[in-house]
Formats: structure tokens, sequence, C-alpha cells
């Protein structure tokens, strides 16, 4: 007997049609997470400075005294000062290999290549060189492998980078397979290991770059490859800094492992904190690797030495992995399971552990100090698996790109105005320049060499801490950070432990306002003081010698903020050279007249394709070169500023465009984003 409906026979049809409105109250609407506001300034820990350009070498002696000098400033950033950490690894590199270009016979019976038929020639690594564009060749070697690697739990064959593609075969076996040119890579080959002879044998793939315009190869490939590869001997094709060759550039290695490894570590600066006492915060980012199916409990002690100085920063702090699961937008019950510890399971692991490094030294192309972070790895009982360790600096990426924006601030003044001043002297260009490198570099540098400059309290004045209050209007997600906030006063205020009044609600377009407190920060100190329990605080960083000179004067600049002190220190390097040039221009003799009306009429010649018609029109320039005055903004004045020319108002019209195009696009992609939160 057949039912009268057929969603009464099938019961996934019975839960489709059903209504479950009564579940429908229970969906949130989700709301993107609350992110505190956040003040980006200008620069964080100081300005940077501008690096003269050092003097041309001519010689070999020139250049053996050079280096012998850099590595004599060098070497005490050079030492190992961190304690050793015993590897629990084995490891037996490969270096000689016989090599060969394929042939039609290897791609006809590649048994024979494995069995090493053809004529090989012997090579060591590294190796690299041609052919160029698409091309295979081998590697062919045999490797001797006792019972004490194959008996430590894994065996992996390392390699830190082949060019550009590669298969690996081991006694036959084809590990796997790799692309790319950079990244160094590994196979697991415990299975396919034995005691005793083995024969290890990788195929390398070359293939001309993408959009490749000749080179010798004669097609585009698609090599993903520009201005990378570290050339070979060849005077015609390998002697630059891009020829698109092949080979096993770096080292190749057996690697015995247990079954449970730290299999990559790295280190992310969070904070570098305040300069004034508060540590610098990172995490460290831990990939560990069960080699096995069933899952395993670890444990990990993490410590932060001093790589080039001698400094504890975290000694032996023990870590077992937790985890919470945080329940997703729309979510039904919006219960958050409590934090439970994570055991390893099979394949790779990822770990994020944050530590705080006080006092932290931050490096810096004068100072690279350098920490190291070392880490052992525990099984459940407590029993030692394995050790790694990662070099860790602590380095401020956006101070790095003001110092590159400041590079060729030193001749800033001396370009600009001799491109379009007359009055422009030689003296004053020099004058400026020297006074530049004396306050943005030499004195900066050389004064906290000085023993008792860095703990003066002369320059250890501070900024005043203050409260900045900022206005707002409530959004959706201002409301629901509010309502948590409520929460958690309610859950204090239950145990008699909440502080200060319960926080009004919000609705979405209400008024509100958020209060900051901005620590003091140092004046004169590019990097802030250094807080010392045994003394008084330090000075890190140079020196701001424009700042000094102004509370020498009598400026009080403990008054200001400290974005108006760095504003000063910003407007004085920009103010003071060109100063400097305009006043000694205006009390020094002028420049030859003649030199000036050729280089400046040169200045506003057209530059043309054909070298014939260029030449005739520079020789019209030079027989009179009042012939482009027309051009001239002020005609009768020493000021070189030129009227646009309908293609000049055609160029900018692009350059406008163009950027126009860029902050469109950004907006439009900050408005996808916010339509998908």
């Amino acid at each position: 007997m057949q039912p009268d409906h057929p969603h009464e026979a099938d019961i996934f049809a019975r839960i489709a049609v059903q209504r479950l409105s009564d579940r429908h109250q229970r969906l949130a609407e989700p709301e993107p997470a609350p992110v505190p506001d956040t003040d980006l300034p200008v620069r964080r820990r100081g300005r940077a400075v501008d690096w003269p350009a050092p003097p041309a070498i001519t010689s070999a002696a020139e250049l053996r005294a050079e280096l012998d000098r850099s590595l004599k400033r060098h070497q005490p950033f050079l030492r190992e000062l961190a304690p050793e950490l015993e590897s629990t690894r084995l490891r037996k590199p490969v270096w000689r290999f016989d090599w060969r270009v394929e042939s039609p016979q290897d791609r006809a019976d590649f048994a024979s290549t494995l069995a090493g038929a053809g004529d090989w020639q012997r090579v060591t690594l590294p190796h690299f060189g041609p052919p160029l564009g698409r091309a295979v060749t081998f590697y062919r070697t045999g490797v001797k492998l006792g019972r004490r690697m194959l008996g430590r739990g894994a065996l992996f064959l390392c390699f830190r980078g082949v060019d550009y593609a590669c298969q690996v075969y081991l006694n036959g076996v084809c590990l796997g397979r790799h692309e790319g040119f950079f990244a160094p890579f590994e196979f697991d080959c415990t299975a396919h290991a034995r005691v005793g002879d083995n024969t290890l044998l990788v195929r390398v793939e070359n293939d001309a770059p993408m959009m490749d315009h000749g080179g010798g190869v004669g097609h585009c490939g698609d090599k993903i490859y520009a201005a990378s590869g570290p050339g070979y001997d060849d005077p015609e094709l390998g002697w630059h800094h891009c020829p698109p060759g092949m080979g096993i550039y770096q080292e190749v290695a057996f690697e015995a492992r247990p079954r449970l490894f730290v299999s990559d570590a790295w280190v992310r600066t969070l904070d570098l904190g305040d300069g004034a006492g508060a540590p610098a915060t990172v995490e460290a980012w831990l990939e560990i690797t069960n080699c096995d199916l069933d899952v395993k409990p670890v444990e990990l002690e993490l410590s932060v030495f001093g790589r080039n100085f001698r400094r504890t920063a975290v000694r032996g702090r023990r870590v077992v992995p937790h985890s919470t699961q945080i329940r997703g937008h729309g979510d039904v019950d919006q219960f958050n399971v409590p934090s439970v510890r994570q055991h390893m399971g099979p394949g790779v692991n990822y770990l994020r552990i944050p530590l705080e490094i006080p006092a932290a030294r931050v490096w810096e192309p004068d100072r690279p100090w350098l920490y190291q972070l070392q880490l052992r790895l525990l099984d459940g009982g407590g029993r030692e698996v394995d050790t790694a360790a990662e070099t860790l600096p602590l380095d401020d990426i956006f101070q790095l790109f003001i110092m590159m924006l400041s590079f060729n601030a030193m001749l800033g003044a001396a370009f600009w105005l001799g491109m379009t001043w007359r009055r422009a002297t030689r003296p004053a260009a020099w004058l400026s320049i020297l006074v530049t490198f004396l306050f943005t570099l030499a004195l900066p540098f050389l004064v906290p060499l000085i023993p008792g400059v860095r703990t003066s309290p002369a320059l250890a004045k501070q900024t005043r801490g203050y409260t900045v209050e900022n206005a707002y209007t409530a959004s959706p997600a201002d409301v629901g950070q509010r309502a948590r906030e409520i929460a958690v006063w309610e859950t204090l205020d239950a145990r008699g432990a909440a502080g200060g009044p319960r926080p009004a609600p919000l609705a979405v377009g209400d008024p509100f306002t958020k209060h900051d407190y901005l620590e003091p920060q140092s004046i004169f100190w590019q990097k802030g003081l250094e807080r010392n329990a045994a003394g008084p605080p330090a000075g890190a960083g140079l020196l701001k010698v424009e700042l000094v000179a102004l509370d020498l004067l009598g400026f009080d600049l403990t008054r200001n903020k400290h974005a108006l002190n760095e504003s000063l220190t910003a407007i004085l390097r920009v103010v003071v050279p060109f100063g400097i040039l305009i006043l000694v221009s205006l009390a020094t003799r002028r420049e030859d007249k003649a030199r000036l009306d050729f280089f400046f009429a040169r200045m506003r010649t057209t530059v043309n394709a054909d070298h014939a018609a260029d030449d005739a029109e520079v020789a019209r320039t030079r027989a009179d070169p009042s012939i482009r005055d027309h051009l001239k903004l002020f005609p009768d004045s020493d000021w070189e500023f030129r009227k646009w020319t309908p293609r000049d108002w055609k160029g900018q019209a692009m350059v406008v465009a163009a950027a126009a195009g860029v902050v469109l696009l950004l907006w439009a992609l900050v408005g996808l984003g916010a339509s998908n939160s």
C-alpha cells in the first residue's frame, strides 16, 4: 500500500517542507566585531635620518679596507651569545651528483634513466646554469643510510631551493613534485628509504619566463621569474642578475626526526613598546607536524635570549595548547565552548603563542640587535621529543619606510632650488648640504657616543600625558559593544566588584564620547627612554638635535604634544636647508650667466627620439638660449617656473585620473567589504 502523500515516507522531504518559525526568533543578525579606535601617527618612534653617500671605491685595496672596516664595525653583532640548544635530529647533506640533459631516450624509456643509463657529468652543489628556456635535466646520486638515521622515527628529504620545477625519486619511487624558485620544500621518505645503498634522482624542469621577449629562448613560457636568478659563469648569458637558468642551487639533505616535530617557527612583532618601560609584544607562530594518524598531547617550553647580546627575556615558559570555539554569526545557540586542551592531529597543526619582551632592543641598520626564540617540544609525559630555534629581529617596518623616504632629503633643497632659481649658487648649495648632514646625521649619531649624554637628566624631558576625548555617532557595532560592556558591568556588580556607574545603553545614531589617555613621550630621543632599574633612564636611538636647540633657546617643549614636537622637527629639517641656501645665495656672487642661460633653455627643450633631430634642436638652443623664454611663467625674474603646454595639461590630467581611479577602487573595495560584513 502506497502512502497518500510521498512526503510521509521520505523523512528528508518532511524536514525540507516543515516550517521552523519557532527557531527564527533565535537567529541573530550578524554584526561586525568591535574594533577600538586607533590613531596612526605620522611616525611612531621618532624620525629616521638621512644617510650620506659613501665615497666611491676605485681599487681592490680600497675595497678590502672598506670590508675590514665594515667587519670591525659589525663584529659585536656577529657574536653567537644565546645558550646552545641541543638538536634532536640527525642530518646527512648530499653535495655531489651526476648530471645531464634529458634525451629522447629518457622520454621513451624512463626506467633506464632511473637505472643510470646515459652519459653523465659529475657536479657539486650549488649547481646552476643552462639550458635556458623549456628544458629538462637530471641529477642522480647514490646515498648510504645507516640504521641510526632510519631508526629515529621519520626520515625527510629536504631541498633548500630548486629552479624551477622538479620531481624527486628515491629508489624508483616518486616522492613528490615541487614548483617555484625560492621556497624550500621536503618530502617524507620514511617508507621508501632503506639501510645501505639508496638511489636519488631529481628531474628538474625549466621554462622561459612569462612575457619573455626572446633573449635567446625564442618563446614565452610559464616561468614566474624576473631579476632574481643567481647567474652563472658565462660572459654572454650568465654574467648578469637575471638569467633564467635552472638547477639545484641550494643544499640537499636527508634529515632524521621524531614522528612528532616542530616543522616551522616564525615570530611576528605586534608592538615594540612605548620606549618608556612597556614591554614589546610578539607572537610565535608555530607549526607542529604529526606523522601518525593518532592525536597526541603536547606541551611547549619557550625561551627568548639575546642572540648577539647577553639577555634573557623569557626562560622556560611552559605552554599547553588550548583553544576556544567561538560561534559564528547566525549560529542559533550563541554558546562559546570553554577553552579546551588541544592535541596534535595528523599532519600540520598551527599554534600562535603571545610573548612579552621586557626592555626590548629594537633592530635598526646601525645596531642590528637580534633575539633567538628557543623551543622544546614535549610529549604528554613531559619528555622532550624535538627542539627548534628561530632568530627574532624586533624591527619597526614603519620606521624603515620613513628612513627610505628621507634618504635623499639632504640634497633636496640644493636640487630643487638649483632647478628652479637662477640665483642659487654652488657655495650656498654645498653649505646647505653640509649643515643638513651635520644636524640630521652627524650630530644625532655622534653626540650620544659621549659618555653620560644618554643618561643626562636634561635630555630625559618628556611631554605631559593627557586624555583625548573623541565624539562619535553610535553604529550597530558600537551598540553591540556597549551591550557587552553593560553585561560585564552587571556580572561584576553582582560580585560587588563593579567600579563606577553602570554604562548607559546606546541606540544607533546616539552621540557618545570615548576617552583615551596618551602616555608621556620622550622629547629628545628617537626611540624614547629605556628604563633601567639599576640607574637613571637612558635615551635610545638618535638625538633630535633640532629640539635640543629649541630647548636651549628657552622654548618649553614639555608643554607641547608629542605630535607637535615631531612636526617641529620635520619643519626645521625642511625650512633650515632652504633658508640657508637662499640667504647664502643672495650673499654670494651669481653663477656665470651664459652657462645658466643654456642650462635652463636646455631644460625647456623637448627631447626628440630621433637623434639627429634632437641634436639639431639642441644646437638651436645653444645658438639662441632665449628662444624659449616665452615659456617662462615669470619672464623678468630669476624663477624658472615653466608654463604648461597642452601636452603638459594632458599628462597631468592622466595622472589625476589615475590617482582618482586608485582612490575610487579603494573606496569600492572598502564598500564591498562593509557590505559583506
